[in-house]
């Protein structure tokens, strides 16, 4: 380790006659310096604190916008459809009819007559008596082709019927077919007769 001698004590400047005044000063520096000793080196730094508590959480930001619906999927493939049944109408064996007063009297669906005694315009009130019918049921009378005469069907509120005209003809062979509308029954279809 050096030392820097300040200027006023160089040899240059104490050579000649040396006055006892700069002699004496530079003694007291020398003293000075072995008293006050060089600083030393910085000691090493010292260790890190312990980290603070974490703060609390802040606000909630607010909710950004809703984002726009996705495209429609496509639409899946319509089914087939299925297989058509087969209707079959029970079969009875016939009601005869074999006089105007007489009425209809099914149990099912397919009614199948045979008219005896003439030809008849049936005049009963009702003249199809179906107790247990209900809106929407449907019958179909059958004058067979065995039978030798028709009989004839009278629309009116009284007769329980609403047919196309003032009167309907069913002869041996023919049919017709009527829609129950919970008051009445209402004529479907309507063949007079057929042949083979």
């Amino acid at each position: 380790m050096s030392v820097i001698i300040p200027p006023q004590f160089t040899l240059r400047r104490l050579r000649g006659a040396i006055r006892a005044r700069h002699l004496y000063d530079y003694l007291l520096w020398l003293q000075g310096l072995a008293s006050s000793g060089v600083p030393g080196p910085t000691g090493p730094t010292g260790a890190t604190g312990s980290t603070g508590p974490t703060g609390s959480t802040g606000d909630t930001g607010p909710a950004g916008p809703t984002g726009s619906t996705g495209d429609t999927g496509p639409t899946g493939a319509t089914g087939s459809i299925g297989a058509i049944g087969t209707m079959i109408f029970q079969d009875k064996a016939p009601q005869t009819i074999s006089a105007s007063t007489d009425a209809f009297l099914p149990t099912q669906t397919y009614h199948p007559i045979v008219v005896t005694g003439g030809n008849h315009a049936l005049i009963s009130t009702p003249t199809i008596q179906w107790a247990s019918a209900v809106a929407g049921q449907v019958i179909v009378i059958a004058n067979l082709r065995s039978s030798s005469f028709h009989v004839t069907l009278n629309r009116g509120a009284a007769y329980g019927l609403s047919l196309s005209n003032a009167n309907k003809v069913i002869d041996p062979g023919g049919t017709m077919t009527l829609v129950y509308d919970g008051t009445v029954w209402v004529e479907l279809t309507h063949t007079g007769s057929t042949t083979v």
